[in-house]
């Protein structure tokens, strides 16, 4: 009975011991307070991570307002609220330098404060941009008139191009517009002839030129369909035209999926990339000259006739061209200029995270392609300094990925003409922060992977 009695109450005091809570600072247990120990502290510091990263952007978000209150206080202590046509232009540089701001207030800049935007969502510019774009060709047409010496440009933010403060973005993806303003503002319109090669209609560097600025264009693309360049460039009453015409099509033959016709039906109808409109809105866009537009694929061997069929004799005297096909722009160049076609400015893409010493592009192929996000296609500045260079071209700089040059006869033949528009440094066009490096350390690795060609 003792035997069966001591039994039970040891079955229930082990079960006790079982359920009973582990004293602290047992040897056995351990791994369980180090877990928690850990877990704890991994929360508080994902906590504390973040907190910093909310600092930090709130911080980054008043830098860029207070910067861009002090720009419009500098603005505005010379010319105050004026209106476009109040703009004093006795003072030509200070006159141009307040219409350029303004217009990236308009159209936007991506290099600019969040006070600025972007257009990519858009049918074009307001008309109110419409106007100042005309008031700043008046402005530079009459400082030109009075053989006006304008100042080179001066860097005045670390890391920046030097064209930065003149740059605005109506139709181009980047700050192209502003420069191309500038560049002809100075040195004249020429015969206003430009070819663009690799376009979309809401990034294109010839655009605003033929649309606001009087230019003749050509835009050539392989993958643009010409109903949406057309579009975009419709007025409201064309736009809404084409688009009940694509409406009244099966949805899989449409080549403008969107806004719908119940999109349009609502009292704001939605922005969207394939040349959609707001048409309820009161900014309605004007109905802009138009470009003429070409879908075909742009090789070595036909550009120069594509070019001399459209322009004619013009052909040879062509103001600017603009090349961004993502591979092949070394070639094409080089057989326009092996041709005779001296265009009096050439904007060409290049590849940045090729770097500033090598002299690289992928070897030539008629129907080249490679995927976006491969990094394995373009060329690099330095060849292309080197081409422009040979065939009596001047850099001059770059707006992001995008280098110009202008032909050296064309800065002469302009009183100011050489010193408004100096020798840039390839340096000029490179970020030099850490994580910029880095991004570009990848993307280089992933390029190297295929073959290139030294030119």
């Amino acid at each position: 009975q003792c035997q069966v009695s001591c039994f039970r109450h040891s079955k229930k005091d082990t079960h006790l011991a079982m359920t009973r809570p582990r004293a602290p600072g047992k040897p056995n247990d351990i791994f369980t307070y180090v877990r928690k120990f850990l877990s704890q502290r991994v929360t508080v510091f994902f906590i504390g991570v973040f907190a910093v990263w909310l600092v930090g952007n709130f911080a980054m978000i008043q830098y860029r307002k207070q910067r861009a209150r002090y720009m419009q206080r500098i603005l505005n202590e010379k010319w105050g609220n004026v209106e476009v046509d109040e703009v004093d232009e006795s003072d030509p540089e200070a006159a141009i330098r307040f219409l350029h701001h303004r217009l990236q207030r308009e159209c936007g800049h991506r290099g600019v404060g969040r006070d600025s935007r972007h257009i990519d969502n858009q049918k074009g510019p307001p008309q109110t941009a419409v106007a100042l774009y005309k008031k700043l060709l008046k402005v530079y047409d009459n400082a030109r008139a009075d053989h006006h010496s304008f100042r080179p440009p001066v860097s005045t933010e670390s890391g920046k191009a030097v064209w930065r403060d003149l740059e605005f973005s109506c139709f181009s993806q980047i700050g192209d517009d502003g420069l191309l303003m500038h560049i002809f503002g100075v040195l004249g319109p020429g015969q206003r002839t430009s070819v663009e090669i690799g376009y979309f209609p809401h990034e294109a560097n010839t655009v605003a030129l033929v649309t606001m600025g009087g230019f003749r264009g050509l835009l050539l693309d392989g993958g643009t369909d010409p109903l949406i360049a057309r579009s975009w460039f419709a007025g409201v009453d064309k736009y809404l035209g084409i688009l009940s015409e694509q409406h009244a099509l099966p949805k899989a033959n449409r080549t403008i999926l969107t806004p719908t016709a119940d999109d349009l039906r609502k009292s704001c109808a939605p922005w969207c990339l394939e040349s959609c409109y707001n048409v309820h809105c009161s900014k309605a866009a004007l109905d802009f000259k138009k470009p003429k537009v070409r879908r075909m694929m742009v090789t070595a061997e036909n550009v120069r006739d594509v070019i001399d069929r459209e322009f004619k004799s013009d052909a040879v005297s062509l103001d600017l061209l603009s090349v961004d096909i993502d591979g092949m722009e070394y070639y094409l160049l080089r057989a326009l200029f092996a041709g005779g076609l001296r265009p009096r400015v050439v904007v060409s893409e290049f590849a940045s995270h090729l770097g500033q010493t090598l002299a690289l592009a992928r070897p030539y192929s008629p129907d080249f392609y490679a995927a976006g996000d491969s990094w394995q296609y373009g060329v690099s500045l330095t060849a292309l300094v080197r081409l422009h260079n040979r065939h009596g071209y001047r850099f001059i700089g770059c707006v992001d990925w995008n280098a110009y040059f202008i032909r050296v006869d064309a800065l002469t033949a302009v009183e100011g003409g050489s010193a408004a528009f100096p020798e840039a440094q390839l340096g000029s066009c490179f970020y030099s922060d850490v994580s910029t490096r880095m991004t570009d350390i990848a993307r280089m690795d992933k390029a190297l992977l295929v073959e290139w060609a030294e030119v």
